[in-house]
């Protein structure tokens, strides 16, 4: 990668790892990876392809699990997840789905089960669901913000629903006063 020859190449190249192997095929612009282009390991099977950037995964691209599996299709910028994608795990199914910040799960999202089932859509931080999202809504917006598999306990006074999928209880008081659907949710418990 270091190479004096490299340094001066300009368009479509192939640059050979120290054992010799095919690492990297595409663009390079005064002896960096820019543009389009293929990063293999050594074994001969992709890394990423997609779009480079001063010899980084900057733009849309694919990265690949050593199975040759897609790990995530979307947008990149410094070497990580950045923007919209797809994540995936290593059997193929559909995990995630939305925004990335830093590598991380961050902002509007989908989660899938492992069936490719959607099971919670709303927000993310830092990879971590923002539990509190759920706390003084509804149990109607909740259930449009989780359908995964999910367990209810009650008794004369209180409610609580186990979202098992999601590691996560929320609860609240029920009101038989009421008429309308509006049973509120007053916390959660993150298990």
């Amino acid at each position: 990668y270091n190479s004096i020859p490299l340094r001066f190449a300009d368009g479509d190249v192939r640059i050979l790892g120290k054992s010799r192997y095919l690492a990297y095929e595409g663009n390079v612009k005064k002896g960096k990876v820019q543009g389009y282009g293929v990063l293999y390991r050594k074994d001969g099977t992709k890394v990423y392809e997609g779009q480079f950037e001063n010899s980084r995964f900057h733009g849309t691209g694919l990265s690949y699990y050593p199975t040759q599996q897609i790990q995530y299709s979307g947008t990149f910028q410094n070497n990580v997840y950045h923007g919209t994608g797809k994540l995936y795990r290593e059997n193929g199914t559909l995990e995630y789905e939305g925004a990335f910040l830093d590598g991380k799960k961050d902002g509007e999202g989908v989660l899938y089960d492992s069936g490719n089932n959607k099971i919670y859509f709303g927000n993310f931080l830092k990879d971590q669901l923002l539990y509190r999202d759920f706390i003084g809504k509804n149990t109607v917006e909740v259930n449009g913000m989780y359908t995964g598999k999910k367990t209810i306990y009650s008794n004369d006074e209180y409610f609580a629903v186990d979202m098992s999928e999601i590691d996560a209880v929320y609860y609240g008081r029920q009101n038989e006063e009421k008429v309308s659907d509006e049973v509120m949710v007053e916390g959660i418990y993150v298990l």
